[in-house]
């Protein structure tokens, strides 16, 4: 018995740990729950972006956005960069604007109920 009480500490040790090093977003309703882990790496002069997506949900899709400040306002004008499809967990944006940037990744659901995620931002070889 204390055999399986220390495999279990050192599994939820394992759990905490992993859970300091990302962002992640836990939701429930709207269909279900959902969590999702999105980060984003500088790596020079491009940007890598990762996720893990866990949702009781049915997607009709995910999508990375990228959004540019209007000169004249603070608005944000948003583009689509990156339709995903299933089974994939890392885009690369190899021609970043300089400046401020934003980016979202989006999981719309069959219903067609829209939740929109930010990164976790850092530098690529540093925590």
């Amino acid at each position: 018995m204390k055999f399986f009480k220390i495999i279990i500490f050192t599994f939820s040790l394992f759990l905490l740990i992993d859970e300091a090093n990302a962002q992640r977003y836990k939701r429930e309703g709207m269909g279900g729950l959902e969590m999702v882990s999105f980060e984003a790496y500088r790596n020079g002069s491009m940007i890598e972006f990762s996720w893990e997506i866990n949702t009781t949900r049915e997607l009709s899709s995910i999508e990375i956005v990228k959004g540019t400040e209007k000169e004249q306002s603070n608005d944000i004008e948003w583009k689509v960069i990156k339709t995903i499809s299933e089974g994939e967990n890392q885009y690369i944006d190899f021609q970043p604007k300089s400046g401020q940037m934003h980016y979202k990744l989006i999981l719309t659901g069959s219903d067609g109920t829209r939740k929109e995620y930010e990164p976790d931002y850092r530098i690529k070889g540093k925590s």
